[in-house]
């Protein structure tokens, strides 16, 4: 995982792609760049520019609060599209080329830039935009330290972060004390009162079948009897 090699000191370097959009060509043929457009970030261990290194690797993700709801429910997929749109121009993430990629890193447990596709660089998504802020949700790093392990000092960090989860109510102490038996019990009454009220209705069907047919047989009577 790049997190761990970047703590580790084996990964250091950034390689950067841009396109540039403006420049300018000062006296002594130095090249100024005024304005870029950002297509990648990789965490490399020989970087093209040697000033190009890594500073703070919790520098994004620090910037973002926390949902204090614990039991917020959290749909990876759903997140990640909310985080992207948030990381991009403002509107829906149509490209990669959208991303303040800086920002959309901080939103992920997993990072991984020799993934065989962009899409599998980035996993387990901790972050989600609720209300037009983002905030960190417990679910997303519960479900992350399940996948990265739970030894994960980062992840483990930022659940200190959060207040204590709330617990499920508990049943009341006369539903508690009630016997199995009288649960058993409650159950079959509830069986029975449905299958009356399934011979009931059945009963009442086959009523208006002989009231109908009543009907027909003297109808057809009358209708002989005229002639």
């Amino acid at each position: 995982m790049v997190r761990t090699k970047i703590h580790e000191k084996v990964l250091d370097s950034l390689s950067i792609g841009f396109n540039i959009v403006k420049r300018k060509v000062l006296k002594d043929g130095v090249v100024e760049l005024l304005e870029l457009k950002l297509r990648e970030i990789s965490v490399v261990v020989f970087p093209a520019n040697e000033l190009a290194t890594v500073s703070d690797v919790k520098q994004a993700i620090s910037r973002i609060g926390i949902c204090e709801d614990t039991i917020r429910e959290f749909d990876d997929a759903l997140a990640a599209k909310r985080w992207a749109d948030y990381c991009g121009t403002g509107r829906p993430m149509v490209s990669w080329g959208d991303l303040e990629w800086t920002k959309y890193m901080g939103g992920f447990a997993v990072v991984d830039m020799d993934a065989a596709t962009r899409d599998k660089s980035f996993r387990c998504p901790i972050v989600d935009v609720i209300d037009g802020e983002p905030c960190i949700v417990y679910a997303g790093v519960i479900a992350a330290l399940e996948a990265v392990g739970k030894d994960d000092k980062f992840l483990k960090g930022l659940l200190e972060k959060f207040p204590t989860p709330k617990e499920e109510p508990e049943a009341s102490k006369e539903e508690a004390d009630k016997p199995k038996s009288d649960v058993a019990c409650d159950i079959k009454k509830n069986n029975e009162a449905l299958q009356q009220l399934e011979n009931e209705i059945a009963i009442a069907k086959r009523a208006r079948v002989l009231r109908e047919l009543q009907e027909q047989f003297a109808h057809a009577y009358e209708h002989f009897a005229k002639k």
